[in-house]
């Protein structure tokens, strides 16, 4: 008989593209260097949530493409400059309060293990990618990283203007509710009353 599992017991796994609109402490757990699918320089980033605790864990994969079509490498200083994906690494780097080293291998290693604060919102992928090629990943959602601050500089805490999806329907004397699962305390709240429920749940949190 093989190893027993009770998969209650087990957490769900945290997704990307879960996280609701809000400010999140997020925390660098690696910017490596790799290569896009069409050849080009690409720092491969995994970055998880700290805070709201109810998120702790939950992944944001960023790919920060560096290479040209023409300089697949950037081995051409313009290259680098040109690229949006640098200005976007660059946005950390001062959000996490690292000093600027030339070395951009020294960045990314001094980078694991730190800490800076993102609005994080969710996007739609769209049909095709910038190159014109379709996007396997066409319709499916998102999580992306807006604004940086550094820690301290703005309060963790969710939109109250997005709550979480899917929502739910409870009946209430009879009339159907729509509700949805609190990322705080796991209860079903009627969706218009969700915006307190986060205010209070969220506001005291540094």
């Amino acid at each position: 008989m093989g190893k027993q599992v009770d998969w209650n017991d087990v957490p769900d796994p945290k997704q990307a593209g879960d996280l609701p609109d809000g400010i999140y402490l997020l925390g660098i757990e690696s910017l490596t260097k790799g290569a896009s699918t069409g050849g080009k320089l690409m720092v491969e980033g995994i970055i998880r949530v700290v805070e709201p605790l109810a998120f702790t864990g939950s992944p944001l994969y960023e790919n920060f493409v560096l290479g040209s079509d023409t300089d697949p490498q950037a081995d051409d200083p313009h290259t680098l400059r040109a690229a949006v994906a640098m200005g976007i690494l660059k946005k950390i780097f001062v959000a996490c309060g690292m000093p600027l080293e030339r070395d951009l291998d020294v960045m990314l290693a001094q980078a694991a293990g730190q800490r800076f604060l993102a609005s994080v919102y969710t996007a739609v992928e769209s049909a095709v990618l910038k190159s014109g090629a379709p996007n396997p990943y066409a319709g499916q959602k998102k999580n992306k990283m807006g604004r940086m601050w550094r820690v301290g500089e703005r309060p963790v805490g969710l939109s109250q203007s997005a709550p979480p999806t899917p929502a739910a329907n409870a009946v209430n004397n009879g009339v159907v509710v729509q509700t949805v699962k609190s990322p705080f305390t796991g209860e079903q709240v009627p969706v218009a009353a969700f915006a307190a429920h986060v205010a209070a749940h969220s506001g005291g949190t540094k």
